[in-house]
């Protein structure tokens, strides 16, 4: 009987969960601009500091993630709904960025990503004279 139900877990088709746990995709992102830098914000969710790269050449910023799924002893899956999923994106960065001013803070799920300007890019006040 043991047979029977392992043979026909084997069977089974493949379902829309596990075909999206094999994707990997562009994480949900907001990008914003102060007057000093720049703000790059991705959703994350389960992704570990160990699981995460991000890497910045030349002016492109790379971020990578996988989300690893533990098996827990004496516990056997039948059917799982929350996709494991690889996080992939690349941003061209402007111009503007400094790529050795570049850091990364992950929080709760989301990656805050800040991009420093160059100096010569930050606006300045002159102050004019007159007479």
């Amino acid at each position: 009987m043991k047979k029977d139900i392992d043979k026909k877990k084997e069977e089974v088709a493949v379902t829309r969960a596990e075909q999206v746990a094999r994707a990997t995709v562009a994480p949900l992102m907001r990008f914003r601009e102060t007057e000093d830098a720049y703000e790059l914000r991705l959703n994350l969710p389960g992704i570990e500091k160990k699981n995460l790269q991000v890497q910045v050449e030349e002016q492109t910023l790379a971020i990578e993630a996988h989300r690893e799924e533990t098996p827990r002893e004496g516990l056997t899956c039948i059917r799982q709904e929350f996709p494991v999923v690889n996080y992939r994106a690349a941003y061209a960065l402007p111009d503007d960025v400094d790529p050795e001013a570049v850091s990364a803070k992950l929080t709760n799920g989301i990656l805050t990503v800040t991009l420093k300007k160059r100096e010569a890019a930050k606006p300045r006040s002159i102050k004019v004279s007159i007479g």
